[in-house]
Order: structure tokens, then sequence, then C-alpha cells
């Protein structure tokens, strides 16, 4: 039997709410796919299995230890598309992207991991390529929004400005409610534990691919950017910039290649992007920026990590709330132009909104495969989720997943919707 999405990690609190999502989506009554569960534990699966009213045979349920080669490919081999929601990835998620690379088997994940991708990009990208799989890693809240936020707001400077205006600074904002999951700690953590060159390298600008972009600025503490005509928000630095600053990035490089044949989907020479985490004023940021740094300092350190990980919340378990919200807002300047645009989700949180958006990636390539822009960056690959699904995501996320995408000039005020 074929599996049309295996989920790995679904007894996760994340891989939890994916299932239940793509059990309960829309699309299956007109469009019939088929979910089957991967984990460790076939006595979790089948609970989790029992509670969305799925058979616990092999159809639905699979054993899978992402530490044996061999279990991963013969789960893998007989998907379409893997959604993979188990961390960290620099440890258990190398064979999981093997297997699709080498079978043709799509692949999305909602990795934190900056080192890991490079990783795959470095071992991978070119298997992928040849037997044309998809792998797109970053398919959650990271990085999803501010990949998506950049795509937009060039089509909207190229809109007005012309295909060949090269956009300039674009700075991404956070405002975000919730908690965290153990199994986002843990990743955290686990990231620092990898070689240091590893870190470094994955880190640098544009480091998983040629061409290179203009290098970024520094980040700051203190960040201070137009919201609207009248006034201006403030920022502090934020920890997710890493991997965010990254798949924007590889977004540049990949459209940057197709360049000559889709000049309106080239960001350009002058392109230079940042990331921060909203704040009410200037105090409020000095005061969490600081406490971040600090934060991180902590976790360098083996002794409070291994203290951290042993009273902050365990893999599997989720935040204590599950209420939130989230709003991400891109500040883009193009010349004479300064555009913003808005990615937001009432209601909920980056955990659900994690679930949704990378069950929206998976969907857009299981049912809407021909509609997809990827031949655009020359077919398979380690993509990213604005290079590989473009439009077809967006209008996914806007139809299905409870996510409003919007784009306007703060000089003119006008709004102009994505699609």
């Amino acid at each position: 039997m074929t599996r049309d999405i295996l989920i790995l990690g679904a007894t996760g609190f994340t891989g939890q709410l994916i299932a239940r999502y793509l059990v309960n989506h829309p699309q299956r009554a007109s469009s019939p796919f088929n979910v089957t569960l991967g984990g460790r534990s076939r006595d979790k699966l089948n609970r989790v299995a029992k509670s969305l009213g799925l058979s616990t045979d092999a159809g639905s349920v699979v054993v899978v230890d992402l530490s044996d080669y061999s279990t991963v490919e013969r789960a893998v081999v007989r998907a379409k598309v893997v959604i993979n929601a188990v961390g960290p990835y620099w440890k258990f998620g190398d064979f999981v992207v093997r297997a699709c690379a080498r079978h043709g088997v799509h692949y999305v994940d909602i990795t934190p991991e900056p080192h890991f991708i490079a990783d795959i990009v470095a071992k991978y990208d070119f298997m992928a390529f040849k037997t044309n799989a998809l792998v797109i890693p970053a398919c959650g809240f990271d990085s999803i929004p501010p990949d998506i936020a950049v795509f937009v707001a060039n089509r909207y400077v190229k809109a007005v400005l012309g295909s060949d205006t090269s956009i300039e600074d674009s700075t991404t904002a956070y405002d975000v409610e919730g908690g965290f999951s153990g199994g986002l700690i843990h990743s955290i953590m686990s990231f620092v534990e990898d070689p240091g060159k590893t870190l470094i390298k994955s880190a640098a600008d544009y480091g998983l691919r040629q061409p290179h972009g203009p290098p970024s600025r520094l980040p700051r503490i203190v960040y201070k950017l137009p919201y609207d005509v009248s006034t201006s928000w403030y920022g502090t630095i934020w920890p997710q910039r890493v991997i965010n600053r990254q798949t924007v990035h590889h977004s540049w490089s990949l459209f940057e290649r197709s360049r000559d044949a889709h000049p309106a989907d080239a960001y350009g020479d002058k392109f230079r992007y940042d990331e921060c985490l909203r704040s009410p004023g200037p105090i409020s940021a000095l005061f969490v920026g600081f406490s971040i740094c600090l934060f991180v300092v902590a976790i360098l350190i083996s002794p409070i990590r291994w203290v951290l990980k042993r009273i902050l919340p365990q893999s599997g378990i989720g935040p204590a709330s599950d209420k939130g919200h989230f709003e991400v807002v891109n500040i883009t300047k193009a010349g004479p132009l300064t555009v913003k645009t808005t990615v937001r989700g009432e209601g909920e949180f980056a955990y659900y909104a994690t679930a949704r958006m990378t069950s929206e990636a998976a969907l857009a390539i299981l049912l809407q495969f021909n509609e997809l822009p990827y031949r655009k960056t020359g077919g398979g690959g380690v993509l990213t989720p604005a290079a590989a699904l473009g439009d077809v995501l967006i209008r996914r996320l806007e139809d299905f997943a409870g996510v409003t995408i919007s784009s306007e000039s703060i000089k003119t005020g006008e709004t102009k919707k994505t699609r």
C-alpha cells in the first residue's frame, strides 16, 4: 500500500498536531489521501491512531527507528511525502533525508537547526536533484512566515517599480504569544553540542550555495523601523534569526540562479536581510534583548545546559497554554518604496501554526504537484518553501490554514493582497 503522507514523530506534541490537522483536513473528502503515523513505540502509535479514528494496521501505523537506516528506508520508500517532526534533526534527520533523496520521495520538516540544513545541502542536494525529490526543510513557524513575507514583498515591489528593481533592506519583526514545547527546547540546547566549525559555517551569510549576496548587518539589541505612515515600532535580538536568515538567503540564491529566465522572482544584488522580536518600546527591547543574550550564554555552558535539560519540559510535552497568536511583519525598502508585508495567525500560537504550515506544504506537493514553481530552480533538490512551493503554498495557507498574508505601501497605504 502506498503511503500518501508519512508523519515521523507522530506521537510527539507537534507530530500529533500535524496528524490531527491532516486527518481532519477538508480536502480529504474531495481528494482522498491516507495518513500514516510513524514512531518508535507501537503502543503510543496505536493510541494516537485510535484517538484520530485511524486503524492500527500497517497502512496507518509503522514503527521506525531513525537510528537504523534500513528501517527508515523501508518506511520511506513506500511514501509519496514524508513529514519529519523528530528533532534534534542533526541527530535523527540524516537517514530520513538520505532515503528520501535516494528514492525520489518528497520531504518536509520543521527543523530550527541551520547546521542540519547546511549538512543536507552538502550531502544530498545533487542526489535529490537527480531523483526529482523535493527536500524542503524549515516548513514550520521556522521559516515559512519570513520566507513567504520576503517573497510577497518582492512581488509587490516588482509590480510597482518593474521586474529589474532590486529590493534593498528587508527586516522581519515577530510578535508572538505562546509557550515552548519540550521538543523545541531540547533542539535549541542540542544546537550548541554540534561541532563548532559546523555551527559557524551554517550561520554564515549565504552559507548553503552559490551565488552569494551582500553581507547582512550585525544583529542589534534595539531595532527601530517604520510600521505605518505615522508610527514606528521597536524590536530586539531574535534567536530564530539564524535559521530564518539562512532560509531567506537560500531563497535569494535559488532565485538568483534562475534570474535570466525569471527576473521577477530575483530579489536583486542590493538585498540585505535582518530579523527582530517586536517590543513595546526601547527600554523593554533592551531588557528582553539582554535576557535573551544571557540565556544563549547560559546554554553554552555545559553544566547549566545539563541542569536545564532536566528541569525544563521534556520532548513530546507541549506548552502549558494552548492560547496565543502570531503576527510577522516584514518591512522592505526598494528605492522610493517602503512595503509592509504581514503574515498573521489569529487564535493560535507558533506550534499550531507550525502544524498547519508544514501540513499545507506537504499537501501542496501531494495534491498540486504540477502547479508548483520548483522547476524554476532546476528540478528537485534541497530547496526552500518560497522557491519550491511559492504561490501554491500562499493560497493554501490562506484558504485552509487560517493565515492571512497582505502587502501595502507605507507611503500610499494602498493594500494589495497576495493573490
